[in-house]
């Protein structure tokens, strides 16, 4: 017979902190599609991640996300990444209950350029 889980005393999750760092799409690159390609990697990593109660508190985590950025290319997968926590964001629970992976109850962009 299996072990059962171990179990955490830890409280359920509140806050979550993502940073995208120095995302830099080479001159010659941009327009192909990389950073898009980048970000849709991340964003699929993402959506793996199961943020969900009880993992998380029953009113959502709050997610901070950050990215610096050194060019347009870069500009482009954190606005793929942003877009895709606003939209997790602004469904609310109601909607999907089931299909969404993350609660989110806040989101905050911390982006530089």
């Amino acid at each position: 017979m299996a072990d059962e889980p171990e179990q955490s005393n830890r409280l359920p999750l509140t806050d979550i902190s993502f940073s995208h760092e120095l995302i830099f799409v080479r001159p010659d690159r941009r327009g192909a599609g990389f950073g898009r390609y980048l970000s849709l990697g991340a964003v699929t990593w993402l959506q793996q991640c199961r943020v969900r109660p009880p993992r998380c508190s029953e009113a959502g985590v709050n997610v901070l996300y950050h990215a610096d950025s050194d060019s347009r290319g870069g500009a482009v997968c954190s606005e793929i990444v942003t877009n895709y926590f606003e939209c997790l964001r602004d469904l609310r629970r109601d909607v999907l209950p089931d299909e969404l992976p993350w609660l989110i109850s806040t989101f905050t962009e911390n982006t530089g350029f």
